[in-house]
């Protein structure tokens, strides 16, 4: 069932990101005007249920804050990619959708994806950033491998932007 103070964090969570959404459409608009990729991801899960959802896809990031409310379990699902370095583990997406958040990323005709894990984590939360290219465009995955220093460097003035 889902807890209320679920449902209250995540109304919160989206009045917030209708307030900044511009802000972050300018900020992630060269990301597909020079690479191609379409969405940049940026979450943060905690371990008490609680998570950040930002990106560049309106659609997609109001349909997560209203529906992502099991993170404890991807909190556990992340941890397995974590080395305790807060290095970058960068892990291609499969070719086929593993759970409902990526299922729902190429239901809105996005997929593709490689996530950068983690950007940073503590023992109450794990953030992470993900980009994804068109569903129908193969060749992303090959931008992806030459230019994860590109990925991380991005990410990094994110963060620093938020």
């Amino acid at each position: 069932m889902i807890n209320d103070k679920v449902i209250s964090n995540n109304k919160n969570l989206l009045e917030h990101y209708n307030y900044i959404f511009p802000d972050i459409s300018d900020f992630c608009a060269p990301l597909n005007s020079y690479f191609g990729i379409k969405v940049f991801m940026w979450i943060r899960i905690y371990k008490s249920a609680k998570y950040l959802h930002i990106s560049n896809a309106p659609s997609l990031s109001k349909c997560a804050i209203k529906n992502l409310t099991k993170t404890p379990i991807f909190f556990q699902d992340y941890l397995k990619f974590i080395d305790k370095q807060n290095n970058y583990d960068c892990v291609l997406w499969p070719k086929l959708p593993e759970n409902f958040a990526m299922q729902m990323c190429m239901d809105f005709g996005y997929w593709h994806g490689i996530s950068l894990i983690p950007v940073q984590h503590t023992d109450e939360f794990i953030e992470m950033s993900c980009f994804l290219g068109d569903r129908d465009d193969y060749n992303i995955n090959s931008f992806y491998s030459r230019n994860i220093s590109i990925l991380e460097k991005f990410t990094d003035q994110f963060r620093k932007k938020i």
